[in-house]
């Protein structure tokens, strides 16, 4: 369905609902006198209403159960990164001791190295230079 097909389905659903509601108001305030067709319209009119909240109030509670499990999805991918760059600096404390060991003339502090190039990196990802 197109966007303009559904700002169209949008606006129809919108006049109907207005049109509805001002038939309601109308009979409602008219309910002391209202003869037994009038009373039946009312009845529908209401019926319509409720069913249409009823129908409101479930997508509602299903767009706020979607929301949820990706807010769920988003907190476990923090945790996962969070997770990951710790066994990342683990790592690299291990290969800094592991070259100590080895003897190495010049050993650099990886994970300081990691974590200056990561930055490096999203800062140039956020500030593209311009052409």
């Amino acid at each position: 369905m197109t966007r303009r097909r559904t700002v169209a389905v949008r606006r129809a659903a919108a006049a109907d609902f207005l049109a509805r509601r001002t038939k309601l108001e109308i009979l409602l305030a008219r309910s002391d006198r209202l003869t037994l067709a009038e009373a039946d319209e009312l009845r529908a009119l209401v019926h319509v209403e409720v069913d249409t909240a009823d129908q409101l109030r479930t997508k509602s509670r299903a767009q706020d159960r979607a929301l949820q499990v990706l807010r769920d999805r988003v907190a476990a991918a923090e945790a996962a990164l969070v997770e990951t760059e710790r066994d990342r600096d683990q790592l690299a404390h291990y290969l800094v001791a592991a070259k100590r060991a080895a003897g190495a003339e010049t050993v650099v502090d990886t994970p300081a190295a990691i974590r200056a190039l990561a930055a490096a990196q999203d800062e140039a990802r956020s500030h593209p230079e311009e052409p």
